[in-house]
């Protein structure tokens, strides 16, 4: 900083400061200590690292004192690298009200902001990790010349490694060992940038960048399972765009989705499911949502459709030539990404299709013996399994959201399907049905609003879509005829306009 502060607001801060760190214990000043890069956090006592945390957070700029010495890199790795989140908001609090900056930072934070800034400049260096071709950072800083991957984090023992974010198998091996995960906090699923380094038979991370889309030391998040949830309020915008598609008015302004809801889409084959997927999922781009499409043992037309249409880091597939094993492995995948990311605080929509393929490939697999047999020769650990992963869609008290909105067939000759089906109407709170007679007339969308189902959660206008829901299924619906009806909500730029040519009054 170039301004300069008198004594007197110096000595203020550090005075308050110097109370708020007095009330960590030991562990949580060495932790913090390190993050701000202290040379040896771990060999002084609580009153002297105290007055370094001070020192290294006003830096020579503002108080003119020595600042500790460059950190060593001898020594085992920190087991615990997680800081106090409380704690740091408080320091921050100080730093705003005497500096007026939100965050006096040590030299370790600055130089990963000037990272970041540097890769944000040369966006075309941000290698995605998908294949075996790799980015030569020509045009970066000579203190940054290295290559950057990007993967998800997959635990197992005895080392970690990186998955390629389409799940691609010809992707390069990225090793990350258990000192890394530990010292930045790394999860299962997890979504990094990392620098690495070539071993005789594959690359090792050295350096993680960024997780989940967030700079390291900003990343604060909850744990998923232990986390707070409520019932959801947040309805989800599916006309962020000008040229939305009819299918997004239709689930905007007559079946309104939530944040944080378990949704369904019924219905016989060919009446239309994944079309529809396709058009909701493109509509939430660029909205601050991130919708993650899974396809499971689909055509390799429509795996391409989505591809060209999708980035990798939001899409993952299977095709019909695909073994078992990979389709639950991808999809397991993706619900692990989903999950990261909501417990940053964002909201994440995952589409699945289908609920048909997937527990299919579940009822193969060894995971699922040893259950009762149920109709269709399913198992009862397969509908256990889709149960679960169904129900992880949440909403957040505080932050952040999984809403998972997931296609499943019924009427296809095969019992295990109704089965399926009719399980997962009872563990859903939002129910959108597709008719088949609808789309055997070329009416787009098919979709059978007298047999759709949506639970309002804690919506404070829930009394009003009840109205309007009674009104247009009672009375307009079968005036109009759902062809009109179709057509007067593609030619509406708005909701009241569409009421007004219904003729309903809200």
């Amino acid at each position: 900083m170039d301004k300069k502060f008198d004594e007197q607001t110096i000595g203020a801060f550090k005075a308050e400061c110097a109370s708020v760190l007095q009330a960590c214990s030991i562990e949580t000043l060495r932790v913090y200590g390190r993050y701000l890069q202290h040379p040896m956090p771990t060999k002084l006592k609580k009153e002297p690292l105290i007055q370094d945390i001070i020192s290294i957070l006003l830096g020579e700029e503002i108080s003119g004192e020595k600042q500790a010495g460059e950190r060593s890199a001898r020594g085992a790795p920190p087991k615990n690298n997680h800081i106090d989140p409380e704690m740091q908001s408080k320091i921050s609090e100080l730093s705003l009200r005497y500096f007026g900056v939100a965050n006096l930072e040590g030299s370790f934070v600055k130089e990963q902001k000037e990272l970041l800034e540097i890769q944000q400049a040369n966006p075309s260096n941000l290698l995605v990790f998908e294949s075996n071709n790799r980015a030569e950072l020509t045009e970066w800083k000579d203190e940054v010349q290295k290559e950057v991957y990007r993967g998800q984090v997959h635990v197992c023992a005895p080392n970690s490694y990186l998955l390629p974010l389409d799940f691609n198998n010809n992707a390069e091996k990225i090793v990350v060992y258990a000192e890394l995960l530990n010292r930045y906090g790394l999860r299962a699923g997890d979504v990094i940038t990392c620098n690495a380094v070539k071993h005789e038979k594959f690359l090792i991370a050295s350096n993680v960048l960024t997780v989940n889309g967030m700079q390291v030391f900003e990343l604060s998040r909850q744990e998923f399972d232990e986390s707070e949830v409520c019932y959801p309020y947040r309805q989800i915008d599916f006309l962020h765009h000008s040229n939305a598609p009819i299918s997004a008015k239709y689930v905007q302004w007559l079946l309104p989705f939530y944040h944080g809801q378990r949704g369904g889409i019924f219905a016989a084959p060919k009446a239309g499911k994944t079309t529809l997927i396709f058009e909701l999922a493109k509509a939430l781009q660029g909205t601050g949502v991130y919708p993650f499409v899974l396809l499971n043992a689909q055509a390799p037309e429509t795996v391409w459709k989505f591809r060209n249409a999708f980035p990798c880091e939001q899409l993952v597939y299977t095709t019909y030539e695909d073994e078992a094993d990979k389709i639950v492995l991808a999809a397991d995948a993706l619900l692990q990404r989903a999950k990261r990311y909501a417990e940053c605080g964002k909201d994440v929509v995952l589409f699945v299709d289908s609920v048909n393929a997937l527990a299919h490939a579940y009822n193969e697999t060894p995971e699922s013996a040893g259950g009762k047999t149920l109709a269709g020769g399913m198992e009862s650990k397969t509908l256990n399994y889709i149960r679960k992963y169904l129900g992880a869609a949440r909403c957040f008290n505080k932050s952040g959201s999984l809403t998972i909105l997931a296609a499943q067939s019924y009427n296809t000759g095969n019992p295990a399907d109704d089965l399926l089906a009719s399980e997962l109407r009872n563990h859903t709170n939002f129910s959108l049905s597709l008719s088949v007679e609808l789309a055997g007339k070329r009416i787009y969308p098919a979709i059978d609003l007298l047999r759709s189902q949506v639970d309002y959660g804690a919506a404070n206008d829930k009394s009003d879509f009840d109205l309007l829901d009674f009104e247009i299924r009672q009375n307009v619906l079968p005036t109009l005829g759902e062809k009109k009806f179709c057509e007067m909500l593609q030619n509406s730029q708005s909701k009241t306009e569409f009421l007004k040519k219904i003729g309903v009054k809200k």
